[in-house]
């Protein structure tokens, strides 16, 4: 057992407070088939068989959901139907009123200018759509300990701590 699953099991011993059930779920209970989802920042998505892999899998119930981020990573996104990289800082590679809805998970706090951002993602969104966002608590030992810390230290531990492979993505700053 890794560090971080021992700690999370520490401080989560049941489902009660799982912010991830917590948000996905928020998000499912909005949705009416068939809808268009976002995940802005998707990332890597993650691993098949990991804990996390079908509480974000959003493609069910007669959706499809398409992912973008900076990092080229989306483009192997298993989670995703259609994946696009964001070349240029804020701009969502999508048309006009595409989503019914966008939603990000840890991603505003990366963001260097907010309003350029949420600019886009109205843009996307059609009509009456919607945006579903989490960021981290600021008391989290996550929190606490990344705010304490300079970044080398990060890309030396995290990935370890987190019992990701040599291969695995860098911490973003």
């Amino acid at each position: 057992m890794t560090v971080s699953s021992r700690l999370f099991e520490r401080y989560y011993p049941d489902s009660s407070r799982d912010g991830t059930l917590f948000f996905y779920e928020w998000i499912r209970r909005s949705l009416s088939s068939p809808y268009y989802a976002l995940n802005l920042g998707a990332g890597l998505g993650d691993r098949p068989f990991s804990r996390n892999y079908e509480r974000r899998d959003m493609r069910c119930d007669g959706g499809r959901v398409a992912g973008c981020d900076p990092d080229p990573a989306v483009l192997k996104n298993a989670q995703l139907d259609h994946a696009a990289v964001m070349d240029i800082p804020n701009a969502i590679p999508f048309p006009d009123e595409s989503f019914d809805v966008v939603y990000s998970d840890y991603v505003l706090e990366h963001v260097e200018c907010p309003e350029a951002f949420l600019r886009e993602v109205i843009r996307v969104l059609k009509p009456g759509g919607s945006f579903f966002f989490r960021t981290p608590n600021a008391r989290h030992y996550v929190s606490v300990i990344a705010r304490s810390t300079p970044q080398w230290i990060h890309e030396r531990v995290a990935n370890r701590v987190r019992a990701l492979g040599p291969d695995a993505h860098a911490p973003y700053p």
